[in-house]
C-alpha cells in the first residue's frame, strides 16, 4: 500500500476528491501526462515559488515510508527507525526559511500553507500508522519496550515542537501585517490544523495508563516534564496574545482554536503521563524535577481564571495573604518545624501539592471546554460528503479512531436492506456510517449531515445498539448557500439517514367490496368490487404526480399525463380475482389528431404501454375524467402521447418511469486518471450521473485530471434506489490483485455519490477480445447495460487526449475564457496588498474624494478618518476595502479606473490599467519606476 493512499484512510476521500482537496497545496507543476502531453484545458495555474522545495522535501519524507508492496508493519518500522527523527529535523531546518520578517503577502501566505499542509500529512501518517499497529506493538514485550524507551519520547518531542511552532508562527503572522484576506485566513486555519494534528498524535499514541508496565517509562516521563513545561509557558504567552487581539478580531476564532488544542495536549500529558509519574514515585524519591513544570502550570491556570473572569480559589488567596503577613522569624520557625517532620510526610505533602496543581489546571480546562461547547466553537471530524461530527477536544481520545462518512457504494445494498424501507419511504440523504466502530462517547457530540432533497415532515433515522429508531421533527438548518442540513446530538450512534413517507392511504378492503376516494384529490376514485379478494385485505394506495416541468428536456413523446395510482399489499401472494376500476383526471386536448391516449403501467417485473386496441379507456360522465379496469397490483396512469411514438414505446416507457420518479434517467460515464497512468497500469473511475448533470460533472472531473474516455458515455439508463451495476473487466486488461468482486459492484442511490474506482493493468491474452473491455451489467444478468472498448495499443502508447473525449460544454467554456481572464485580473488587482499599494499613493483628501466617487457613504469615510487620524494610509486602505467588499469583479476594476480619472488622478489610472493587463496586483515599484510597470506576470 502506498502511503499517499494510506493517508487517504484518514481523509476518507476518493482519489479524485483527495486531489480536489489537494488543490490548496498549489502544485507548482502539473505532473506530465503518461505520454508526455498535457490534456488541453487542464494546465496547472500554480507557479514556482521559494517554498516549493520545502513542500517537496516534507512530502518526500512521509511518502518514502512505503511503497506499493508495504504492509502496515513495514511502514511503522520505518517510522520508528528514522521517520520520527526526520520529522523533528525537517521542522527545525524549515523554521528559518518560514520566518516572518515584516509580514506575508497573500501569495506567500498561500504558498506557506502548502508547506504546512505537508507537515499535517506527515503527522497524520504517523498517527494512522500507530493506530494500525497499536495491537501488534503492545502484544510484543520487545516492541513495547522499544516503543516506550525510544518512540514515545520522540512523539512527545514532536508534539512540543510542532504545537509551539504553530502557535508562535500564528501569533507572529497575525501581529505582523494581518490582511484578513482569504489567503491569510487559509494559512491561519492550516496552522490550527497543524496544532490539532500534533495533539491528536500524542492523545492517541501516549497514555501511560494503558501500558502493561511503567518500568521503561523514565525517559518518557522526563521528556514529558521538559516539553510540557515549554508548552505551558508558550500557551500562557499565546493566551496573552489572543486576549490582546480583542473579541472582534477576524483572526480570533482560529486563534482560539489553536489555544484549545494547546490546552488539550497539555491536559492529556499532565494527566496521562506526568500525574502517573508523580504517583509512581517512591517515598524517598525526589520531586525536584517537577518544580518548573508545576510552577508553569500554576501560572497558566491563573491566566485561564483571569480569561473567564473567575476568581482565584479561596485557599490560594488565604495562602498568599498568610505568606505576606508571615515574619522572617515565623518563616524560620516554620522551616524548622517542617524539618522535624518525617521525610515520608514531606514527600506525601509534595505529592499532594503537585497533584493538586494538575487537578486545578484540569478544572480550568474543563471550564474552557464547556464554554467552547456552549458557544459551538468545536473541532470536527469531517467526511467527504458534507457530514461533520463536532466534539469537545477532551473527548478526542474516544473519537480519534473513528471516521464518519457516507457508506461505501459497494456496501450500500447491505445498508439499504438493513434499513428495511418500504416503497412509500423516500430517502432525502445518503446513509452515513461511523466506522470502524460505532460512536461511543461519555459526552454528547453534535452530528450534522446534508440533505440532497428537501421535503415536508422529514424524519431522522438513527441506528444505535443494533436498532433503528426514528426521531420526528429533527432540527434542520440552512446555510448561506441555501443548502439544508440536519443536526442532532448523541453519545452513541452507528449510522443515520433522513427520510419521509410519501402520501399514501392504507385501506382495508372487505370481501363485499369498497369504493375509495382520495382525500387530496376527490376526482381520483377506485372501485373494488365484491369478491375482489378471497379475504379481507389491507391495500396501500399511493398517488403520484407527473413531474414534467422539472425534467422537460427528457420528454419528447408524452404530451400530458394524469396522476399515477399505485396499488400494493404487504402480504405476499395476494391474488386479485376481479378487475378494479380506477378513475383519474387528465388535462387533455382531445382535438389534437396527432396524439393518442394510452395506458402506462408497471410493477416490479415489467413496464407496459397499451394503446386503445389493447386496453379500454372509458370517458366518465364528468368532463376530463377517465376510467380504466386493471387486475393485479400495478402503478398505472393515462398518458397522451404523440401518435408517432406508438412505434417507439421504449421511449414512452422511459419517460413514464422518469416522470413519476419511479426510476431516474442516468448516464454511465468512464473516466481515466491521467495523473497516475503509465504504459501498463491505469486507474479508471466509473460514475453513474444524473443525465442532466453529466456535462457539468465531466468538466469538473477534467479539472482534476480525470478525463472521459471516448465513446464511454452510455445512453439513458433508468435506475431506482438499490439497483446495482456490476463492472466486468475483460479483453486485454484485468483488475489488479487487490480488486475484489465487491469492489466492482455499485449500488445506486439518487442524489448521492455513485462512483467506483478500479486499478487495472494491461494483460495481453490471444484467447480474449482484442481490446481492453469494460462491461456494465446487472448483477443477476449477463446482458450488458453498456460497454466500453479501448484498443490495447492506444491504451499503452497514445497520449491521454487521444483516447479521451471532450464534452459539449468544453467549447462553450473556451469561448468564455476571455471573460474569465478578465475576472482573474480584477481579483489580482483588487487584492488587499494591491489596494494597500494604491492607498500609499493618495493623500488623505484624495482618499476621501476617491471614496466618495466610488460610492462609499460620507459618514463612513468620516468615521474611518477619525478613527485613524494619524494614519492617512491606513484610512485610505480602509476606505478602499469598504468599497471592495468581500469579492472582486471585473466591472469593479473598470469602475476604479474611471473613478481615479474623475478625481484627477490620471497617471495612477493609467498605471492601474497597465498593471491589470498582466493579471497581477499593484506594487510600490509601479508608481515610482517604469520597470515595475513593464514587468509581466509569471508565465
Amino acid at each position: 500500500m502506498h502511503l499517499a493512499f494510506y493517508v487517504l484512510k484518514l481523509r476518507r476521500l476518493p482519489v479524485y476528491e483527495y486531489r480536489m482537496a489537494g488543490d490548496r497545496r498549489k502544485q507548482t507543476k502539473k505532473p506530465e501526462s503518461a505520454r508526455g502531453q498535457e490534456v488541453k484545458g487542464n494546465a496547472d495555474k500554480g507557479q514556482p515559488n521559494e517554498y516549493d522545495h520545502l513542500r517537496e522535501e516534507v512530502n518526500k519524507i512521509w511518502t518514502s515510508w512505503s511503497d506499493s508492496n508495504s504492509t502496515p508493519s513495514d511502514i511503522w518500522r520505518r517510522i520508528e527507525q528514522s521517520g520520527l527523527d526526520n520529522a523533528l529535523k525537517k521542522l527545525a531546518s524549515a523554521k528559518p526559511e518560514l520566518e516572518i520578517i515584516s509580514g506575508l503577502s497573500s501569495d506567500d501566505a498561500e504558498n506557506v500553507s502548502t508547506v504546512i499542509c505537508e507537515f499535517c500529512d506527515l503527522l497524520n501518517a504517523i498517527r494512522i500508522s500507530f493506530v494500525d499497529n497499536e495491537k501488534d506493538i503492545f502484544d510484543s514485550d520487545e516492541k513495547e519496550k522499544r516503543y516506550l524507551t525510544s518512540s514515545c519520547p520522540s512523539i512527545v518531542n514532536i508534539w512540543n515542537s510542532y504545537c509551539t511552532f504553530a502557535s508562535n508562527y500564528a501569533s507572529t503572522f497575525v501581529n505582523k501585517g494581518w490582511l484578513n484576506s482569504s489567503e491569510h485566513k487559509q494559512l491561519l486555519s492550516t496552522l490550527n490544523e497543524l496544532a490539532a494534528c500534533s495533539v491528536k498524535l500524542i492523545v492517541l499514541s501516549v497514555n501511560m495508563a494503558d501500558y502493561h508496565s511503567l518500568d521503561d517509562t523514565d525517559a518518557l516521563v522526563k521528556e514529558a516534564i521538559q516539553d510540557s513545561t515549554n508548552i505551558a509557558k508558550d500557551t500562557e504567552v499565546f493566551l496573552s496574545n489572543y486576549v490582546s487581539l480583542g473579541e472582534k478580531h477576524s483572526a480570533g476564532e482560529e486563534m482560539l482554536g489553536i489555544l484549545g488544542w494547546m490546552l488539550n495536549g497539555l491536559h492529556h500529558v499532565s494527566n496521562k503521563v506526568i500525574k502517573l509519574g508523580i504517583e509512581a514515585k517512591e517515598p524517598e524519591g525526589s520531586l525536584d524535577d517537577y518544580d518548573c513544570f508545576v510552577n508553569s502550570l500554576t501560572s497558566l491556570t491563573k491566566e485561564l481564571q483571569t480569561l473567564r473572569g473567575g476568581e482565584q480559589p479561596k485557599e490560594d488567596v488565604q495562602q498568599q495573604q498568610q505568606q505576606q503577613q508571615e515574619k522572617p522569624a515565623d518563616k524560620k520557625a516554620s522551616k524548622d518545624a517542617k524539618t522535624a517532620e518525617p521525610q515520608q510526610d514531606d514527600v506525601k505533602k509534595s505529592k499532594d501539592s503537585y497533584l493538586d496543581a494538575i487537578q486545578k489546571f484540569s478544572a480550568e480546562y474543563k471550564q474552557f471546554s464547556d464554554d467552547a461547547w456552549t458557544n459551538k466553537r468545536l473541532p470536527s471530524i469531517k467526511g467527504t460528503s458534507g457530514v461533520e461530527l463536532k466534539y469537545r477536544t477532551e473527548n478526542y481520545d474516544q473519537l480519534g479512531k473513528i471516521t464518519v462518512d457516507a457508506c461505501e457504494v459497494t456496501k450500500r445494498r447491505q445498508w439499504l436492506d438493513d434499513l428495511n424501507l418500504t416503497d412509500c419511504q423516500v430517502l432525502h440523504s445518503d446513509i452515513f456510517v461511523i466506522s470502524p466502530n460505532p460512536l461511543s462517547c461519555t459526552q454528547e457530540v453534535t452530528i450534522q449531515f446534508p440533505l440532497h432533497t428537501k421535503g415536508d415532515n422529514i424524519c431522522l433515522r438513527i441506528k444505535s445498539d443494533g436498532k433503528w429508531n426514528d426521531v420526528e421533527n429533527p432540527e434542520i438548518i440552512t446555510d448561506e448557500d441555501n443548502r439544508c442540513f440536519i443536526t442532532f446530538n448523541s453519545t452513541s450512534c452507528e449510522a443515520f439517514t433522513a427520510l419521509t413517507a410519501s402520501k399514501s392511504d392504507f385501506v382495508t378492503i372487505p370481501e363485499q367490496g369498497y369504493n375509495y376516494v382520495n382525500k387530496e384529490n376527490g376526482k381520483i376514485e377506485i372501485a373494488f368490487p365484491q369478491g375482489c379478494f378471497d379475504k379481507e385485505i389491507e391495500v396501500n394506495i399511493s398517488v403520484m404526480e407527473f413531474d414534467q416541468q422539472n425534467k422537460s428536456d427528457s420528454f419528447v413523446g408524452i404530451v400530458c399525463a394524469s396522476d399515477a395510482v399505485k396499488l400494493s399489499s404487504k402480504e405476499q401472494g395476494v391474488t386479485m380475482n376481479k378487475n378494479v376500476t380506477v378513475q383519474v383526471p387528465i388535462v387533455d386536448d382531445e382535438d389534437d389528431k396527432d396524439t393518442e391516449l394510452v395506458v402506462a403501467r408497471c410493477n416490479d417485473k415489467e413496464v407496459q404501454v397499451l394503446d386503445k386496441r389493447q386496453f379500454t379507456i372509458k370517458e366518465s360522465d364528468r368532463n376530463g375524467l377517465y376510467c380504466i379496469d386493471i387486475r393485479g397490483f400495478w402503478c398505472v396512469a393515462i398518458l397522451r402521447i404523440k401518435r408517432i411514438f406508438l412505434n417507439m414505446r421504449e421511449t414512452i416507457k422511459r419517460e413514464f418511469q422518469a416522470g413519476y420518479g419511479i426510476k431516474h434517467p442516468c448516464s454511465i460515464i468512464t473516466f481515466i486518471d491521467d495523473m497516475t497512468r503509465d504504459e501498463e497500469k491505469q486507474t479508471f473511475v466509473m460514475e453513474v450521473i444524473d443525465k442532466m448533470d453529466a456535462d457539468d460533472v465531466v468538466e469538473s472531473k477534467r479539472e482534476l485530471g480525470l478525463v472521459e474516455v471516448k465513446r464511454s458515455r452510455s445512453k439513458d439508463v433508468l435506475l431506482q434506489r438499490g439497483d446495482q451495476v456490476r463492472l466486468v473487466i475483460d479483453g486485454q486488461m484485468r483488475g489488479t490483485e487487490a480488486v475484489t468482486e465487491q469492489d466492482l459492484t455499485l449500488c445506486y442511490m439518487y442524489g448521492c455519490s455513485n462512483v467506483i474506482l478500479v486499478d487495472t493493468e494491461i494483460k495481453r491474452d490471444p484467447d480474449k477480445l482484442p481490446d481492453a473491455m469494460l462491461f456494465y451489467k446487472h448483477p443477476d444478468s449477463e446482458s450488458s447495460l453498456h460497454s466500453v472498448a479501448i484498443m490495447t495499443r492506444d491504451l499503452s502508447e497514445l497520449p491521454t487526449d487521444e483516447i479521451t473525449a471532450r464534452s459539449s460544454t468544453t467549447a462553450i467554456k473556451s469561448d468564455s475564457k476571455k471573460g474569465k481572464d478578465s475576472e482573474e485580473a480584477a481579483i489580482q488587482l483588487l487584492k488587499m496588498e494591491s489596494l494597500m499599494s494604491l492607498a500609499r499613493e493618495l493623500t488623505a483628501d484624495e482618499g476621501q474624494q476617491l471614496g466618495e466617487q466610488l460610492g462609499v457613504k460620507p459618514e463612513v469615510i468620516k468615521q474611518i478618518q477619525e478613527s485613524l487620524e494619524n494614519d492617512h494610509v491606513g484610512a485610505n486602505f480602509r476606505i478602499l476595502c469598504e468599497w471592495r467588499g468581500r469579492s472582486a469583479r471585473a466591472t469593479m476594476a473598470d469602475f476604479l479606473v474611471s473613478s481615479l480619472k474623475s478625481v484627477g488622478k490620471l497617471s495612477i489610472a493609467d498605471i492601474v490599467t497597465e498593471v491589470r493587463k498582466y493579471s497581477r496586483g499593484l506594487e510600490k515599484t509601479d508608481f515610482h519606476t517604469s520597470k515595475g510597470r513593464q514587468r509581466n506576470s509569471p508565465a
